[in-house]
């Protein structure tokens, strides 16, 4: 004969709640439901809305400089979409390469917006890239279009910073440990 199946009725709601803990499944649910804290929940907006900014500044004016042929003497001014479809590069980068910033832009306000756990790694992954690649093209920049003149100024200008650091500390007379320091005395009467 064949045997019934185990009951699935439940007794009572204590029963179900011990049921329900007792999967894997649920038990990472129950805890990742966590109710997130008013700043959580404000951090997690103004990522999101630093994501529409990257995505708004891609096509405002970025720079402006003077205008060539028909706009001589006027000022031009360049977006990022403008710098993106244009034939040039910029300092090296490849022009459809700038199309990552609004894609990037995109990615941190849908992921903040939809509350991911992992938002804020996101954030902080996405602004260290764009600032390192940022930081990589100004000193291009800056190599590119400096010549010998500045460049010895500049070397001068940390070479009498450190000399007048170390100057400094080698001039100044160690306290005794016997002697107690000038500030620390008590004051008279």
């Amino acid at each position: 004969m064949a045997e019934p199946l185990p009951s699935t009725t439940k007794k009572s709601a204590s029963d179900d709640d011990d049921a329900s803990l007792a999967t894997p499944a649920a038990a990472s649910t129950a805890a990742s439901s966590k109710a997130q804290t008013p700043l959580q929940i404000a951090l997690r907006v103004m990522i999101g809305f630093g994501g529409l900014a990257l995505l708004v500044g891609f096509f405002l004016p970025w720079y402006r400089e003077n205008g060539a042929g028909d706009a001589a003497g006027q000022m031009v001014e360049h977006s990022g979409l403008t710098l993106a479809t244009s034939t040039d590069t910029l300092v090296g980068t490849p022009a459809p390469l700038l199309f990552l910033v609004p894609a990037l832009g995109i990615a941190l306000t849908a992921v903040a917006f939809m509350g991911f756990r992992w938002s804020a790694q996101v954030a902080v992954g996405i602004a260290v890239g764009l600032i390192g690649y940022s930081l990589y093209v100004l000193l291009q920049m800056f190599v590119q279009h400096t010549a010998l003149g500045l460049w010895i100024v500049a070397a001068s200008v940390f070479l009498v910073l450190l000399l007048g650091v170390v100057a400094w500390m080698t001039g100044r007379e160690p306290r005794k440990k016997d002697e107690p320091a000038a500030d620390t005395e008590p004051a008279g009467p």
